[in-house]
C-alpha cells in the first residue's frame, strides 16, 4: 500500500518538475521549424523563477476571484497528476475519475481562468477573457469526444 504513495508522489513532483522542460523543448522545436533561434530550452524554468521573484500587484477593483484563481488553477493542475496515471501502475486518487472526469477539471481550470481575467474589471482582460472562452468552446468538445 505504501508504493502506491511513493509512486504516486514520484509521479506528481515529476510531473511538476518536467512540464517546463516539455513545454521548453515544444517552444524550440516550434521555433526552428519556423526558422527563427528561439529561446533556450531551459527558458520556463527562467521564467518561473523570474515570476516567483515578482512582486505581486492587484487592481483596487478586482475582487477575489482575480487574487484566488490562479492558486485554484494551480491546485486543479496538481489534483490531476494525482488523477491521471502516467505509469502503469493505478495512482492514489485514480479510481474516483475517468476520462471524463479529467476533462471536466481542465474545463473547470479554463472557466476559472476566464472568470479570474472578468473578475480584474480591465478591458484588455476581458477581451482575452472572450479569445479564451472561444478557444475553450473549440477545443474542449473535441478532448471530450
Amino acid at each position: 500500500m505504501s508504493g502506491i504513495f511513493i509512486e504516486t508522489a514520484i509521479q506528481v513532483v515529476g510531473i511538476l518538475l518536467i512540464s517546463p522542460l516539455i513545454a521548453g523543448i515544444y517552444q524550440n522545436i516550434k521555433a526552428k521549424t519556423e526558422f527563427r533561434k528561439g529561446f533556450p530550452v531551459l527558458q520556463p524554468y527562467y521564467d518561473l523563477l523570474k515570476y516567483v521573484r515578482k512582486e505581486s500587484i492587484i487592481s483596487e477593483g478586482s475582487g477575489s476571484i482575480h487574487m484566488y484563481g490562479p492558486m485554484l488553477v494551480l491546485g486543479l493542475m496538481i489534483l490531476l497528476a494525482f488523477l491521471i496515471p502516467v505509469q502503469p501502475n493505478i495512482t492514489i486518487f485514480g479510481p474516483l475519475a475517468d476520462f471524463l472526469g479529467g476533462a471536466m477539471l481542465f474545463t473547470l481550470a479554463s472557466v476559472l481562468t476566464i472568470l479570474a481575467a472578468l473578475d480584474s474589471r480591465s478591458n484588455f482582460s476581458a477581451m482575452s477573457a472572450g479569445r479564451s472562452a472561444l478557444f475553450s468552446a473549440l477545443a474542449e468538445p473535441t478532448l471530450i469526444v
